[in-house]
């Protein structure tokens, strides 16, 4: 690739798709949406805020918090700074970030919720050296050691700040480490497993050779961006210009998938497990004539979908069958999440065989 570091792909395509949709996030009850410029400016924004705090290159931030666009702006701001983002579980315990926190040695972090900020102000108590940025600004924070995000970024960018940012980003190599992710820590404590820019460009090409996404897909960011697959599905979307929406609760994923329809992302099994509970409820309070016709949609789904994956011709009678059936049935099936999906692909554990054997190839 043509690109040294992760800094360099979000300022080119912050210049390539201005004016188009970046990411949409919730406020309240209502959908949010930020520009590729928006982003761009809330990006150089905090990169300059981080190197007036005193982040030098190399400096490992913390981000503690559940799926917000903040936490793209963290990530990618410390990328510019030249620092290195550590991102913790938003669901971790206070023991468990101290953990993290001392082992990477980090002396500034940001907290999404109050558990977070508690659990992060816990550890200072105990002699932890940390300065804190909340993201959220309706809990109450120590000013001694605490402030809120969007006080944090307010400043004025010298011009000596926003040159030694272009310094910093033009030292980066594909060789340096952009982030440091640790691992679950089931066997014992967990491991802090460094990434480099090159280690994620390689994982573009991988995407490139198998997926096709454009400017015109939308995606869901629903499982944690502290684990490498969401994060780097989410560097994806914005190198291919297309819309990010930000879940923070992935308890809602199912009613969220309706409301924005996206077109494009990635999963775990544990989802389309949801998606097939779902509707096997509704089938359970069908009349005996739905619950019929759901058995021969999906079965007709099923046999023109084999058919098509093997390149095996497809009768005229199956093509108008399936078409029927779609209309009456799968489609109808799609719509619990959110309508047609230009792929929808999953990580993890096999799938179960009513799922992976004819549920899911003849709805989807």
């Amino acid at each position: 690739m043509k690109y040294e570091h992760m800094g360099q792909v979000i300022t080119e395509k912050v210049r390539e798709y201005a004016p188009q949709t970046a990411l949409r996030f919730k406020e309240g009850q209502d959908w949010k949406a930020l520009t590729y410029a928006g982003f761009g400016e809330k990006i150089n924004g905090l990169a300059a805020a981080l190197v007036l705090a005193g982040v030098q290159k190399g400096d490992n931030i913390g981000i503690y918090s559940a799926n917000r666009y903040e936490w793209a702006v963290t990530d990618y701001a410390c990328i510019l700074a030249g620092a290195v983002s550590v991102p913790i579980y938003s669901t971790n315990t206070r023991e468990q970030a101290r953990f993290i926190i001392e082992d990477a040695g980090i002396r500034l972090i940001f907290t999404g919720n109050d558990f977070q900020y508690r659990n992060v102000e816990a550890v200072i108590s105990e002699g932890g050296p940390l300065k804190v940025i909340s993201y959220d600004d309706t809990i109450p924070v120590d000013p001694a050691f605490a402030v809120y995000f969007k006080d944090f970024t307010a400043r004025e960018t010298p011009a000596s700040v926003k040159d030694e940012i272009r310094k910093r980003t033009a030292l980066i190599q594909k060789d340096d480490t952009t982030t440091i992710i640790y691992t679950s820590g089931t066997t014992g404590n967990p491991k802090g497993v460094m990434l480099t820019h090159g280690n994620l460009f390689h994982q573009f090409e991988a995407l490139d050779a198998h997926f096709n996404i454009s400017p015109r897909d939308t995606s869901l960011c629903f499982l944690p961006l502290s684990h490498v697959y969401e994060r780097m599905w989410s560097y994806y979307v914005y190198f291919k210009g297309a819309v990010h929406t930000y879940l923070e609760d992935p308890k809602k994923v199912i009613e969220t998938l309706q409301e924005i329809k996206p077109t494009a992302m990635v999963s775990v099994p544990r989802l389309y497990e949801k998606i097939y509970a779902t509707v096997m409820n509704r089938q359970e309070t069908a009349s005996a004539f739905k619950k019929i016709l759901f058995r021969q949609a999906v079965k007709t789904g099923e046999d023109f979908y084999t058919r098509q994956r093997k390149n095996r011709p497809i009768p005229l009678g199956l093509r108008l069958k399936h078409s029927l059936y779609d209309k009456l049935v799968l489609s109808k099936v799609r719509a619990i999440v959110g309508g047609d999906k230009n792929f929808f692909p999953r990580a993890g554990p096999p799938l179960k065989n009513p799922l992976r054997n004819s549920f899911l190839p003849a709805a989807f």
